[in-house]
């Protein structure tokens, strides 16, 4: 058995001088790294608040192909929705994106939103982001510029919207030209 106890003892050693100072902090790092990392994956526990649908929802609209959210704000696009804020003015596949507003726990739609210049096909609302009062919408075959000229066919647009009283006010049409596959 000695002899047993000699020969681990010699392998630990051996071990132990290829374990230099640094290597044994990034050792250490690394499962304090994976301990806080297990530990926080089973504390979560994530439930469903809400399911959210748009006041005027149709078949094909594609509500929720894009989302976001913000603080108490939440974007919703519908990028095949066809009706104007107001629910008329039909263009099919114009695209649409729905504002929500989280008031004490309960998530209400408090606009609709489509593009000031919207046409037929545009598909408003395919890709949408918001950041505090800041929401953007990407139109990605729109065919004018922010002049409402130069057409040039599905080149797309992404407009800014500024949340002012509560409500989103277009402030910016960007067409500037993006490099390919941006």
């Amino acid at each position: 058995m000695p002899l047993v106890e000699e020969s681990i003892n010699e392998i630990k050693f051996n071990l132990m001088k290829q374990f230099t100072p640094s290597f044994m902090r990034a050792l250490l790092l690394l499962t304090l790294t994976a301990l806080l990392c297990r530990h926080s994956a089973q504390a979560q526990n994530w439930s469903e608040i809400i399911k959210v649908t748009a006041s005027d929802r149709e078949s094909e609209d594609r509500f929720g192909y894009s989302v976001a959210i913000s603080g108490d704000y939440a974007i919703v696009g519908a990028y095949e929705e066809d009706e104007d804020a107001s629910g008329g003015n039909t263009l099919d596949v114009a695209g649409s994106a729905y504002i929500f507003l989280n008031q004490a726990g309960t998530w209400t739609q408090v606009q609709k939103i489509v593009a000031s210049d919207r046409e037929a096909g545009d598909r408003f609302g395919y890709s949408v982001a918001i950041s505090g009062d800041y929401a953007v919408v990407g139109a990605y075959n729109e065919d004018e510029d922010a002049l409402g000229g130069n057409s040039q066919t599905n080149a797309g647009s992404a407009y800014i919207f500024h949340n002012q009283a509560g409500y989103l006010d277009p402030d910016a049409k960007d067409c500037r030209p993006r490099p390919k596959g941006f």
